[in-house]
């Protein structure tokens, strides 16, 4: 056996035994037993220790910023239903609890915004957010043996994972999982920046005053020479790159990633970018750090830079990753995921479903 396939199958039986433990409650709700003492909940369709060979598709989504992990399951579990692709496809959704939801000591907790950023647990440091995402994807690559295709998918809060976590992650990805994995990225309130490369002082006033993007897809005409590295205001937001807003003194996960590989693989990776057409208000609780001010001043204004950065900087193809406006929509998860835009990223049919429409994130 060569020396990658035994490494392959360390990590996927590991997985398999994290999750053995796994069990069902009448409201759909499993957690995965950890082999440190801790469980982690998450809602599914499926039992992820149980194998079945009937699914060809897992679906990992990410709720928002009110972890309301349920709202999302429900929302994806009647997607797939009224559109007949339910018998075939996995839902997964993850529940990142933190102090406000009072969890009981033997779950893995995250601190409230940590868990959209890769951190550590409270309970054990050694597990992190992303971790847990990582188990997932791997059991769900054990146990439904006829998979072809894997999709991530996360909003608003959930958006800001899925990036993260696709830029970062070395288990959950196509080259391991032996399955073709896309990442959906939908109104995400920041990015995490490849390097210290952002909008010059004049470009950036342009953002402001010029070109806002109250409407469609138009932005200003920026090139590559419009983005300038080290940040003209570094003096006065000194953690511009740092943190979740970039590779300089990484957290958690992404830590133990070196930074070089982070940057040569993500151009590599499948991703698709959806941008909310009226994702436009400026105030909480989106982001208002200078950090995140200074790559645009709206979501979707700093989706549209943030596609521009991509594609002008960073060699990244746009059959690769793809960036989508989804009209009429706003920062609200429901009309996001019923869209037409979103429907073919799933892969599930356009008819509407007559939802009740939410506007938790």
């Amino acid at each position: 056996m060569e020396r990658g396939n035994i490494a392959l199958w360390i990590i996927l039986v590991a997985a398999v035994y994290v999750v053995v433990g796994a069990h069902l409650n009448p409201t759909g709700r499993y957690y995965i037993d950890d082999i440190t003492g801790y469980k982690f909940p998450y809602y599914a369709n499926l039992d992820l220790s149980t194998e079945n060979s009937s699914v060809t598709k897992l679906i990992l989504v990410i709720h928002g910023g009110q972890r309301n992990a349920i709202d999302y399951y429900n929302l994806l579990y009647n997607i797939a239903q009224s559109t007949n692709t339910l018998p075939k496809t996995a839902i997964v959704a993850p529940h990142f609890l933190c102090w406000k939801d009072n969890p009981t000591l033997d779950v893995l907790s995250f601190d409230c915004d940590g868990w959209l950023r890769g951190l550590a647990s409270v309970n054990k440091d050694t597990i992190y957010s992303f971790t847990v995402l990582d188990w997932l994807l791997i059991a769900g690559a054990m146990r439904f043996p006829h998979l072809t295709e894997i999709i991530v998918v996360g909003h608003s809060a959930g958006g800001q994972t899925v990036q993260r976590y696709g830029a970062s992650t070395t288990k959950g990805i196509t080259e391991v999982l032996r399955v073709p994995v896309k990442y959906v990225v939908v109104n995400p309130g920041t990015y995490m920046y490849l390097d210290d490369k952002r909008l010059s002082h004049s470009a950036h006033h342009q953002l402001k005053y010029r070109c806002p993007a109250l409407s469609g897809s138009s932005l200003c005409n920026f090139t590559a020479s419009d983005f300038v590295g080290p940040y003209w205001r570094v003096g006065s937001c000194p953690e511009y790159n740092s943190g979740k807003y970039g590779l300089e003194n990484s957290e958690g996960y992404i830590r133990n990633v070196p930074a070089n590989t982070i940057i040569q693989r993500y151009p590599s990776r499948n991703f698709t970018y959806l941008l909310g057409d009226l994702d436009v208000k400026l105030t909480r609780p989106l982001d208002l750090h200078c950090a995140a001010n200074d790559t645009g001043y709206s979501r979707k204004q700093r989706g549209l830079v943030w596609e521009k950065y991509l594609y002008l900087t960073q060699n990244v193809s746009n059959t690769t990753q793809v960036f989508k406006i989804v009209p009429h929509c706003g920062h609200e998860m429901t009309c996001m995921f019923n869209s037409s835009e979103f429907r073919a990223e799933i892969g599930s049919p356009t008819d509407p479903i007559g939802l009740v429409h939410s506007r938790r994130l």
